[in-house]
């Protein structure tokens, strides 16, 4: 490189390289001709020359993804220059620029490989530098899938150099993520083997990480019987630093929790409570608020992630059908089938000063042709009150408008989830559908409702069909909060 490009490179003057330019036009085609080379970018990247950098890759472009003679890229220089200098708060926050600036251009320049196929998602983590993993993780969401020439990871990266935070903050990134295929990239990555079959739990147990272990257990995408090129499980492992005295008994009790979970746990429970929470409850810590919020992220989370998973054609079949069945349910309701073999019969009752009534319902029709037919009544009442005497326990119509409640309700439900809240729009999307369940359960039909189907929709329905409405809304604003940070 010329040595006046250099020094213009390293003043940032972005004057020089223009008079530089109409003295050679070529002057930078034939720096890109050179497969490995420390372009006037990597100076600029390296010394925190923001302006002249932009104005190079407006030039050249490709100079950003260009490997100098050492296997780095001008972002690989530019975070290695703010690692080391910590203490140089001005020039960090030059070096910050520049990176934010190149990641504002052309965010797949994180999944860059340089050295050992060392990406600069991979640097990041490996330095423990949240603020910029936070950035890379939104910026370039797919740069979590590539790996070293060790077939490393991010998070193995993460933990091979002890960023706990780091690791946490990328799980956490993982797990709440609500895009296409982000179940198979969560399996997939937490899965994931490097070249000596280690996987996560190999790592986290052989660095003796207890916090790691249980976050590892609490997403259940863990293999204990997983075994490395030399044979080992975790279980080796935690022997042999038992054998060191090294002090390892939290996670050992954490894996044999795991590997035999206690009687009054159910599987699906145990998968849903972390192990290390499961021992602090035995020691009489209180968690169950925390453990209900972290169930109910799940299941959120989950949901989001289906609703991904549905194509456009199949969403707009459902809505048409969600939606009829909304109406068939609503008004068949105002409007249930008449039973023929129900009557009112309704005879005054002579008392002093007062006419009394009694109701009867017959549950059989008394129709005849050229006949007389007779039957007899019998029943008790006091005075001033109306007894209807019941030939069942649950009428016919109870069973209708229980049946019907219901298919209304979950119709309601799969309506809101084929139509989650985005926006302003699914916000009063969600409220004109609670309306019409309040006006459904508020119809003078449901509410004449014999005592069961009283019992049934204010004890049951009702409750189960607003908590998780509302469980979605309060996820969807926390989970897009923690989104946003990242």
């Amino acid at each position: 490189m010329d040595q006046s490009l250099k020094d213009a490179a390293q003043q940032g003057n972005i004057d020089t390289l223009y008079e530089l330019i109409q003295k050679d036009a070529n002057v930078l085609d034939r720096i890109d001709d050179i497969p490995f080379v420390e372009t006037h970018l990597h100076i600029a990247a390296s010394t925190g020359r923001t302006r002249f950098a932009m104005e190079i890759m407006k030039l050249k472009l490709s100079f950003a993804r260009k490997l100098n003679q050492n296997g780095f890229t001008p972002m690989h220089l530019a975070l290695q220059k703010l690692h080391e200098l910590e203490k140089s708060p001005d020039l960090q926050r030059n070096l910050t620029q520049v990176v934010d600036r190149l990641l504002d251009i052309d965010s797949e320049l994180v999944r860059v490989q340089g050295r050992e196929g060392v990406t600069p998602f991979h640097y990041v983590a490996q330095i423990g530098n949240l603020d910029l993993l936070t950035k890379f993780s939104k910026g370039c969401p797919k740069s979590l899938e590539d790996v070293t020439i060790r077939r490393e990871n991010v998070l193995h990266v993460a933990l091979k150099y002890d960023k706990i935070e780091a690791f946490r903050l990328l799980l956490g990134w993982l797990q709440r993520a609500c895009f296409k295929d982000a179940s198979s990239w969560e399996r997939k990555l937490l899965y994931w083997k490097d070249e000596e079959h280690n996987t996560l739990l190999h790592v986290a147990v052989s660095k003796n990480q207890p916090e790691v272990v249980s976050l590892l257990l609490d997403r259940g995408f863990v293999d204990l019987k997983a075994k490395n090129l030399e044979g080992d499980t975790i279980f080796n492992i935690l022997e042999r630093q038992t054998q060191a005295n090294v002090d390892n008994r939290l996670i050992g009790d954490m894996l044999m929790r795991r590997e035999h979970p206690p009687r009054r746990l159910t599987r699906l429970g145990y998968y849903l409570i972390s192990p290390l929470k499961v021992m602090l409850r035995q020691h009489h810590v209180r968690l169950g608020f925390e453990n209900f919020y972290q169930i109910n992220e799940k299941c959120y989370i989950g949901i989001r992630r289906r609703q991904t998973v549905i194509t456009e054609e199949r969403r707009n079949t459902l809505l048409v059908v969600a939606a009829l069945l909304i109406t068939v349910t609503y008004q068949a309701a105002f409007s249930p089938d008449k039973q023929p073999n129900e009557f009112n019969c309704t005879a005054p009752i002579n008392g002093t000063g007062a006419n009394h009534y009694f109701n009867f319902t017959a549950l059989n029709p008394i129709n005849a042709t050229g006949a007389n037919h007779y039957f007899n009544c019998t029943a008790r009442f006091n005075a001033g009150t109306s007894t209807k005497v019941n030939s069942s326990l649950i009428q016919y119509e109870d069973v209708f408008l229980s049946s019907n409640t219901l298919a209304f309700f979950l119709t309601n439900f799969i309506l809101f989830y084929l139509l989650p809240p985005d926006d302003l729009l699914g916000h009063q999307l969600f409220l004109l559908l609670v309306l019409l369940s309040i006006c459904y359960c508020t119809s003078t039909p449901v509410l004449n409702a014999h005592s069961f189907i009283r019992s049934l929709g204010e004890a049951l329905l009702i409750p189960l069909y607003f908590l998780p409405w509302i469980t979605i809304l309060v996820m969807d604003r926390r989970v897009k909060h923690f989104s946003s940070d990242i």
